[in-house]
């Protein structure tokens, strides 16, 4: 079975800034009919949810998303570079118990089983993030 990771380290890098949110309202001001924004705005609702917690607990000044970066692989596999490694979780060590274990450094014998996204068009990323906001939008019209 092929398996695909997106890390937290890619993650980390869709960060919705001011700007997307900009660009985000900007979808609802270029449909001057419209009175309904209600998608625009769960949609900015949902991207800055964890914003606080992401700010208090680990110094983000903005807040990353993790699930849309997996399913943009799975629909735009093209924003993404990736690497083939061996993956394992730790099942022995109750500190770092299921925790996903990269081999980046060949360290081990078994081959490589996972294929590894190690860096992604975040620009490309949003990109689809905000044509698919819009697609929502304009069929709620």
């Amino acid at each position: 079975i092929r398996v695909v990771m997106v890390p937290l380290e890619i993650t980390h890098t869709a960060l919705c800034t001011d700007e997307i949110i900009q660009r985000i309202r900007g979808i609802a001001q270029s449909d001057m009919k419209s009175q309904n924004t209600i998608v625009i705005e769960k949609a900015i609702e949902l991207l800055t949810y964890f914003a606080q917690t992401y700010k208090q607990v680990f110094g983000f000044d903005h807040p990353p998303l993790h699930d849309p970066c997996a399913v943009a692989y799975v629909i735009a596999p093209e924003l993404f570079s990736v690497e083939h490694h061996y993956v394992c979780v730790e099942m022995n060590n109750p500190v770092s118990y299921g925790q996903t274990i990269v081999d980046v450094w060949k360290q081990s014998s078994e081959k490589d089983n996972v294929e590894i996204c190690v860096s992604m068009d975040t620009e490309k990323f949003w990109d689809l993030m905000i044509d698919a906001i819009r697609k929502a939008f304009m069929s709620r019209q």
